[in-house]
């Protein structure tokens, strides 16, 4: 039943019997549950009625410090209580009446963080989520600006002080009394003023934040003075010989006097003119780099220097040379030198021979001049220092007498061989020889003169066996031409012994090297072979000591070698030989059953010629391979394998190695499992249906039942483990065995099963089984 009071609603509820059981008073926000016994009322039980949470609502920020907060209105409630606090402090309730919003004024800047919640007469419900509100106001205070009162370079800093909530400050700028211009508006509390001209520059900067901004600053004056801007052009040579020239410069506006600087090199600068003309003479200047430097002046200050104007002064050398030369030659070719002068750059020499005309050659900076190619005569050299400002007195003349020898050598003539060491050497004449010397050594020995005169050939005799060299030159009074080219001449003999011979006594490929020792004078070596029937053939002739040879079929192979040169050879060596054995050329063709159910075979091959023994290897099921026999049997017996596949390969052997192996061949073994199954039988019912179960057997593929009646019959076939049977009355034998492709294991034990009539008194003519003793 719903009764309104004051304008809430009251909820009661009444039994069936008329009696109030329950009342929810929303004016007083309670509940009431009324407790009868007996048909008498003995308790009231009141609970105050739950509040729900207010939603809040408020302005995220303000500018102005004034602002509303409300919320929703909640059932029950009677009053809110709204809280306030700033910037994360304690809480302060603000509201405690009814109402869903507040007018708040005067909020100073910060965040301002609200909750509400709802209350009725006697509670009250849960806080709202707190609503934040960030209050900005404007700054308020007014920068303290400093500015310079003056400037000659029209760069400054200009700064002023923070005041409290500002975050940039604007700052203007004024020339000569006219507009403002914002510069500057950043968070920055100063400014570096670059480029002002002269005048009067005048400042004012306010404080501002993202609401607004403060009154401007009182104006600050800063009054520019610039010395004259422009910089003179300065002009000078940039060569000069003497030492005297004029340095100038162009005008200047503003300028009303002007300052030149000099320095020698990377020297101190001297201030050689500060007056009002625009040029300078200057003389007496010594050998070097002049640099000059200018720059416009006013009553205040100096505009910058120019830039750096050079002038090479170079001097003509002032000393001379002095000559070195040497007072003979015999080779034409010599050094002429002399020492170096100060503040020369190059040196400039000349030639001349006997009493005829000087030609220059050579001007570079060197002190010396290597000479070549000169002929016989009297050489006369001068020289003298140079530079870019000229040249100083050459030196004294210095003569190089110049005798030369013969300039062509020999052309030698010597044989290849002498055969028993007796030859003649002869070579070509050379102009203006005199004599000729000839020299001869053995092998890398010392030289020595075998011929001092005239003649141009001379007859050797008797010399020992080896290389003999011989050199020839032509000579006169003034020395010897160069060596001839180098003959040599091979005094031959025919070697004295026979070379060592070394071969394998046995081997078993047909590949082999045979050797032997160097022999003295030997230059080539004759090597025979003779195969197991036939005679000696030539297999090398050169002059290695050693030769490879393959392909020998088997047998005893013999050699002999003897040494040789162009004058004859030696004896041959002792007879050796070599007894070849080659491994069996074919594989044995293998014969393998291709199925067993015993695990017992026998693998065998065919003979092969040459063979001595046969390995055969056998894997089970792809595994590695491994030897299971290495005899000289031509078959192999094999018992005990269990199921799987043997794959098998052979091949024939002897002293000299195996042949290739045969093509694998495979067996399958598969065994008949070797368990016999578990038999079970249920208990026949009333119709004679009974079921057959029987246990799995490791490798079985299908299973065999059989039934005794009278006499053992095969009744079922198949993989399953069960089978249901009906059969009428009567007693029955059964057994099982586990098969596969091998065969089948044992019988399982024999399992009696007795098929009871359903009713005997009803079945007269029904037989009853017969007692457990006569089965």
């Amino acid at each position: 039943m719903l009764a309104i009071r004051d304008g809430r609603s009251l909820y009661s509820v009444y039994g069936q019997d008329g009696v109030l059981r329950f009342q929810r008073d929303e004016r007083t926000g309670k509940t009431t549950d009324y407790v009868h016994l007996a048909g008498s009322l003995v308790a009231q039980v009141e609970n105050a009625i739950p509040l729900s949470t207010p939603t809040l609502t408020a302005p995220s920020s303000n500018t102005t410090g004034n602002y509303t907060v409300s919320w929703t209105a909640v059932p029950v409630a009677s009053k809110y209580q709204l809280q306030e606090r700033l910037n994360s402090g304690s809480w302060t309730t603000i509201h405690d009446a009814g109402g869903v919003g507040k007018d708040l004024s005067g909020k100073a800047a910060g965040v301002w963080g609200y909750q509400v919640r709802a209350c009725s007469e006697t509670t009250c419900g849960s806080w709202s989520a707190e609503k934040a509100v960030t209050v900005q106001l404007p700054p308020t205070g007014v920068p303290t600006l400093t500015a310079p009162a003056s400037s000659t370079t029209g760069s400054y800093t200009v700064s002023w002080t923070t005041v409290a909530a500002a975050t940039t400050y604007e700052l203007q700028e004024s020339v000569n009394g006219g507009g403002y211009t914002t510069i500057q508006n950043s968070a920055s509390t100063s400014l570096n003023a670059t480029g002002r001209q002269s005048g009067n520059w005048s400042y004012q900067v306010r404080a501002c934040n993202a609401v607004g901004c403060a009154a401007w600053s009182a104006a600050k004056v800063t009054q520019v003075t610039l010395p004259p801007s422009a910089v003179p052009v300065l002009t000078a040579p940039a060569n000069n010989y003497t030492g005297s020239y004029t340095v100038s410069w162009n005008s200047v506006t503003a300028a009303t006097r002007y300052e030149l600087e000099e320095r020698l090199g990377a020297g101190g600068w001297t201030l050689v003119h500060d007056a009002a003309g625009t040029s300078k003479a200057v003389s007496g200047k010594t050998a070097g780099s002049w640099g000059y430097r200018a720059r416009g002046c006013n009553v205040n200050a100096c505009g910058d220097w120019s830039a750096i104007v050079a002038v090479v002064v170079t001097l003509p050398p002032a000393s001379v040379p002095a000559l070195t030369v040497p007072a003979t030659d015999n080779t034409g070719s010599y050094s002429v030198s002399w020492t170096s002068v100060a503040t020369a750059t190059s040196y400039e020499l000349q030639e001349r021979l006997n009493a005829g005309s000087w030609s220059t050659i050579q001007n570079t900076s060197a002190t010396s001049k290597a000479i070549s190619g000169k002929t016989t005569g009297s050489w006369g050299y001068q020289v003298r220092a140079c530079n870019a400002g000229g040249c100083s007195a050459y030196s004294a003349v210095g003569t190089v007498a110049v005798t030369l020898p013969p300039q062509a050598a020999p052309t030698l003539t010597v044989p290849a061989i002498a055969i028993n060491g007796n030859f003649i050497v002869s070579w070509t004449s050379v102009a203006a020889a005199a004599s000729y010397q000839l020299q001869e050594r053995q092998g890398m020995g010392s030289w020595s003169t075998v011929h001092d005169a005239a003649g141009t050939s001379t007859a050797v005799s008797g010399k020992t066996a080896g290389a003999w060299s011989y050199q020839v030159r032509a000579c006169n009074g003034g020395g010897c031409a160069a060596w001839s080219t180098v003959q040599t001449v091979n005094a031959l003999y025919a070697p004295a012994s026979a070379p060592t011979l070394s071969v394998p006594s046995s081997n078993y490929t047909g590949s082999y090297t045979v050797s032997w020792t160097s022999v003295g004078t030997a230059d080539r070596y004759e090597l025979q072979e003779q195969p197991p029937t036939g005679g000696w053939n030539t297999i090398h002739d050169a002059a290695g000591t050693s030769t490879a040879v393959s392909g020998k079929t088997a047998g005893a192979w013999s050699y002999r070698v003897q040494a040789c040169n162009a004058a004859g050879c030696s004896g041959w060596s002792g007879t050796s030989a070599t007894a070849v054995t080659l491994p069996p050329a074919s594989a044995p063709a293998l014969t393998t059953p291709a199925a067993n159910g015993t695990g017992n075979y026998t693998v065998s091959w065919t003979a092969v010629a040459a063979a001595t023994r046969y390995e055969l290897d056998q894997r089970k099921d792809g595994g590695a391979w491994s030897n299971i026999h290495n005899e000289a049997a031509t078959s192999k017996a094999l018992s005990g394998q269990a199921t799987g596949i043997y794959d098998y390969r052979v091949r024939a052997c002897n002293e000299g190695g195996c042949g290739a192996y045969s093509a694998v061949g495979s067996t399958q073994v598969i065994l008949p499992p070797a368990g016999a199954p578990s038999l079970n039988a249920t208990m026949p019912d009333f119709s004679g249906v009974f079921t057959l179960s029987w246990s799995t057997v490791s490798g079985a593929t299908s299973y065999r039942l059989e039934e005794n009646v009278a006499g053992w019959n095969v009744i079922h076939e198949s993989a399953g483990t069960s089978l249901m049977v009906m059969r009428s009355p009567g007693s029955y034998l059964y057994r099982v065995q586990a098969c596969n492709a091998g065969g089948c294991g044992g019988h399982s034990a024999t399992q009696l099963v007795m098929v009871q009539a359903a009713c005997p008194e009803c079945h007269p003519d029904s037989v009853p089984a017969p007692p457990e003793e006569e089965l």
